[in-house]
């Protein structure tokens, strides 16, 4: 079979495990979502990504609807710009958030399991060897655990940024080097964790090979590389940037970063149909590790075969090694493991690297938290494990091809069919959760009652806050998905870091009366208050009610639309028009604030972020 039929077959091979592995999400992809928190908000950041690319308003990109009034509040989780091209064509056509994301959602298993399948077949020239290689990385325990974090499911850019390098060392071309810069891109800007776990393992890799290979003397080669280089930086700094301004603005920093434990290489998530729950006593935040029994027996095999005694053939691909030892990069011919010397080593390099570090700042990783810009705005240590799977996978691949050399007839179609389906039996964890939402017209009925204010840009805020010690996400993610039909702004939101006035507002609404509470959204110019009678117990919304009916000069009743009383604060006339085109926005002070204005440190338990400066309340 031509190889461009055998990847089309693969491909569909990954089409179909993906639908398996997912169930029973494909079976309505337009209404159901795997949860209520984090993947409402990255539909919300698609959807806002292909509202203002369609509008063709890059300029104001940054600046999402959520956490009014501050700035650049999509800087506040991950863009998802790469995610939201692929999506741009779906929701453009079906006007669906949650059909688009689930689409987007879908693709990110498939392009992580075939772009890990192209790396590894490339590194063993062996079909069989590669496909299991790429189930491992693609469908781990860990990517399952993780279903709900899109960024962290687009992986498919990393080993196709190593293929490409591969191939760029060997050949030399331009091409491939051009070929390495842009997945390297497109992978950093699906995900911020990836774009600096990648930095530092390919420039590892680089400068391995040159020193090996005695590349660093080759002016040619260097050009291509530092032209690659310059472009890739030129085409990501209109998306970094707005990060660095939030980090010198907000004062926001990561004081604790999560962190696995040995253990944690037990535990898989609580839907595995296998280890679920023998392994759910080591189950900590994010620390399902577990990589599977065998493929990480497989990996070990792969290693010694590599680092072991040479070998001479390799009778999956056909290809017989005349000579032991022989450079792949250099002919480009696999030997399975056996010869090259060079390249299994800065895997199990990169493997032994990334074990150190998914400890957080217990091991080694502080030395990157400290020194290196970036890692110090990481919150999950834990999540290096994905480069401890992408090195597996590649030693699993080596493995399995040492195993094919010493089988043959019968035994060996048995071994190549059912090491693959073994390794999916301990990775099923299905049926997946899912919950259902309204999409479109069904869509509560005062969000519809929003949209159809098209043309009028005005604040509001959704009541009642999350109460405290409960989950944020619940509550304010569906919010943010509805608002992808009006794109009113809101002073609610979820997301990385929480803007500091939301989090005040949150406590102090609570803890004040309803006159202070109004005034101070009066401030910034906010118009609106829906009050969801749903999520109230009844005599609280009552009171609620009476107290505000003592306030007409700053507060009206509107209407009751469904199940949401909507409230409008009252303004002098062109007052609020005024406030809402500059509204003072409460930022931390780059110097102390007086005395009595000044607050602590304080602790986000949600997000694990300590706001380091004081806030600063203008207008108060």
């Amino acid at each position: 079979m031509n190889d461009w039929k055998t990847h089309l077959a693969v491909l569909g091979l990954f089409v179909a495990l993906t639908f398996l592995m997912t169930y029973p999400l494909i079976l309505n992809p337009v209404t159901k979502v795997r949860s209520m928190g984090d993947t409402l908000l990255n539909s919300w950041i698609i959807a806002w990504d292909v509202h203002k690319i369609s509008n063709l308003d890059l300029k104001g990109f940054f600046n999402a609807n959520i956490f009014y009034p501050y700035k650049r509040t999509l800087a506040y989780s991950e863009h998802l710009f790469p995610q939201a091209l692929l999506a741009l064509p779906v929701l453009v056509v079906s006007h669906n958030p949650l059909f688009a994301y689930n689409v987007v959602f879908l693709f990110a298993f498939v392009s992580s399991g075939f772009g890990m399948y192209l790396l590894a077949r490339y590194l063993t020239r062996s079909t069989i060897a590669a496909v299991t290689a790429g189930i491992i990385y693609a469908y781990s325990p860990f990517m399952v655990a993780h279903e709900v974090h899109l960024q962290i499911l687009t992986a498919g850019g990393i080993p196709l940024a190593f293929l490409f390098l591969h191939k760029f060392f060997e050949r030399e071309r331009l091409r491939d080097a051009s070929l390495f810069g842009l997945f390297y891109l497109l992978q950093g800007l699906a995900n911020g964790y990836y774009f600096l776990y990648l930095t530092f393992f390919s420039g590892i890799f680089i400068l391995y090979f040159a020193i090996s290979r005695k590349k660093y003397r080759d002016g040619r080669f260097l050009a291509k590389l530092a032209l690659v280089a310059v472009i890739v930086a030129a085409l990501a700094s209109p998306f970094l940037y707005p990060y660095i301004q939030i980090r010198k603005e907000m004062g926001f920093l990561r004081k604790k970063v999560s962190s696995a434990k040995i253990t944690s290489f037990l535990a898989t998530n609580r839907l595995n149909r296998i280890y679920g729950a023998a392994s759910n006593r080591f189950l900590i935040a994010e620390g399902e590790l577990f990589p599977g029994f065998i493929p990480f027996g497989l990996a070990v095999l792969g290693l010694v075969f590599c680092l072991g005694k040479k070998k001479s053939a390799d009778n999956d691909s056909g290809i017989e090694t005349q000579e032991r030892g022989k450079d792949f990069l250099r002919k480009g011919k696999a030997l399975s493991g056996a010869g090259e010397r060079r390249s299994p080593r800065i895997y199990l390099a990169i493997w032994i690297l990334a074990f150190s570090f998914v400890f957080g700042l217990k091991g080694p990783y502080y030395v990157l938290y400290k020194l290196i810009p970036g890692f110090d705005g990481l919150r999950a240590g834990a999540r290096w494990n994905i480069f401890i799977m992408f090195s597996l996978a590649i030693f699993a691949a080596l493995g399995m091809c040492g195993i094919m050399r010493r089988l043959k007839g019968f035994k060996k179609k048995t071994v190549t069919a059912g090491i693959p389906f073994l390794i999916l039996l301990e990775y099923l964890s299905i049926p997946m959760p899912v919950y259902k939402l309204p999409v479109k017209k069904d869509i509560p009925e005062v969000y519809r009652w929003l949209a159809e204010k098209k043309g009028e840009d005005f604040a509001l805020v959704e009541l009642p806050f999350p109460e405290e010690n409960k989950s944020i996400a619940v509550i304010e993610c569906p919010r943010m998905y509805y608002s992808t039909y009006h794109w009113k702004r809101l002073v609610n939101g979820y997301s990385g870091y929480f803007a500091p006035f939301y989090m005040r507002l949150k406590k102090e609404w609570s803890q004040t009366t309803p006159a202070l509470n109004i005034a101070r959204l009066k401030e910034i110019g906010v118009r609106y208050i829906l009050f969801h009678s749903d999520l109230y117990h009844p005599g609280t919304l009552k009171r609620l009610k009476k107290r505000l009916a003592l306030l007409p000069n700053d507060v009206l009743f509107v209407a009751r639309i469904g199940q949401a009383d909507i409230y409008e604060l009252v303004y002098p006339p062109g007052e609020r028009d005024r406030i809402f085109a500059s509204p003072p926005i409460p930022l931390p002070a780059n110097k102390p604030a007086p005395a009595r204005k000044k607050q602590r440190s304080l602790p986000f338990p949600e997000s694990g972020l300590i706001l380091t400066k004081p806030l600063t309340w203008p207008n108060s």
